[in-house]
């Protein structure tokens, strides 16, 4: 997608032939060569509970509890992993927290999914 606008911003290509050359909807080319939305990643659905680097910050966290205890680390199961995940959000100020998140002291099943 990244070269498709490019192409269409140098001249080189014709917004309707670069989006039937690559089969791309003519729309979704044209807001990228506009810039009304970003031109790398995905932008449709809901946005993300974490960003990418405080997902991997998670990630990391996870690995380092895993490796403590004497050499001999247990893993953590699902529920306690996505109660880790609502602690680290709160102390990161995390805006877009699931309504029910609180409730239930945890993340939900598909930001869980989504993460492993």
């Amino acid at each position: 997608m990244r070269s498709t606008v490019r192409e269409v911003k140098d001249g080189q290509l014709k917004l309707r032939v670069a989006a039937r050359a690559y089969n791309l909807t003519l729309g979704s080319l044209q807001r990228r060569v506009k810039g009304t939305i970003p031109n790398t990643g995905h932008c449709s659905g809901r946005k993300t509970v974490l960003t990418a680097r405080d997902e991997q910050a998670m990630a990391n966290h996870c690995l380092l509890l895993g490796r403590r205890g004497q050499g001999r680390g247990l893993p953590l199961n699902r529920q306690q992993l996505r109660s880790l995940a609502l602690q680290f959000c709160q102390q990161r100020h995390c805006d877009s927290l699931a309504k029910n998140a609180e409730k239930t002291g945890m993340l939900g099943q598909h930001w869980l999914d989504g993460f492993l």
